[in-house]
């Protein structure tokens, strides 16, 4: 689903609009006054869907547009990010155990916001790509630079 999406509007503007509705029904969430579980847990389920959906669109524009010597480097920070989501968890429950889980989810939305808006500028930059014609390709415009002509590797024909 999420791959048709990028295809129309492209995968950063994907990720960023998938991104913030993760992050919208976290402070739904947290602001909701009705506290029942059977509208709860399908919400923070969706939202969780939501957050964790984008990880292919976002390791596809990193091979894309790192070159190949450089990407070990992201694919590291991008471990040690992954390593310190147990440690976030452990805060996360000292602080909802200090000022309470609603303001602790508002917290984790904020943090959540400004990295979606640390990666939109790269929307910008990102080509939108689109769905190349079923018997032939015009253009090479829509596809991402590493696979224009000139490149270390090329689109196939």
């Amino acid at each position: 689903a999420l791959q048709r999406l990028s295809l129309r509007i492209g995968r950063v503007s994907t990720i960023l609009l998938v991104k913030s509705c993760g992050v919208s029904l976290l402070v739904v969430v947290a602001l909701c006054p009705l506290q029942d579980p059977r509208l709860i847990l399908p919400i923070c389920l969706l939202r969780s869907w939501l957050m964790n959906s984008t990880l292919a669109l976002s390791k596809s524009v990193l091979n894309d547009y790192v070159p190949k010597r450089h990407r070990a480097k992201w694919a590291s920070l991008e471990s040690v990010n992954t390593s310190t989501w147990a440690g976030s968890a452990a805060l996360g429950g000292l602080l909802s155990d200090r000022i309470g889980y609603r303001h602790t989810f508002l917290v984790t939305a904020a943090l959540q916001a400004v990295g979606v808006l640390l990666y939109t500028p790269l929307a910008s930059l990102v080509a939108a790509e689109a769905a190349p014609p079923k018997r032939a390709r015009a253009s090479t415009a829509a596809e991402p630079r590493a696979c224009r002509a000139g490149s270390s590797f090329s689109a196939p024909p």
